[in-house]
């Protein structure tokens, strides 16, 4: 988890965590407190949602395991990375999974400078 949060501090300092809770009483209450427990900044840039893709505009950039989640991000007009997981279609790239996004975020940000 540390690897993926510097590899996207790294490209933006000031990005935002989106999570959706299960339906469980305490599912929000347990993801708020250990994001703070990562990171104690994130208590501020939170959203619980089950609509990341109301999160979408251009520019911004989601990294979600799941297929649905990114395809619909990116139809909002966002840029999703679907972080390779077994269940997802990047499931080849599990060897390298920081890797990957890093290297997809290197992608976004050359698309956005017109290089």
């Amino acid at each position: 988890v540390d690897e993926l949060f510097d590899v996207v501090d790294s490209f933006d300092p000031d990005y935002e965590i989106a999570t959706t809770p299960s339906i469980h009483p305490t599912s929000a209450a347990g993801k708020k407190q250990w994001l703070n427990e990562q990171r104690e900044t994130y208590g501020r840039a939170f959203h619980l949602t089950n609509s990341k893709h109301a999160l979408a505009k251009p520019g911004a950039v989601l990294i979600d395991d799941s297929d649905l989640n990114c395809q619909r991000f990116n139809a909002a007009g966002g840029h999703a990375i679907r972080f390779p997981q077994p269940w997802n279609a990047n499931a080849p790239a599990t060897g390298d999974r920081i890797g990957f996004v890093r290297r997809a975020l290197s992608l976004i940000q050359n698309e956005s400078l017109g290089a």
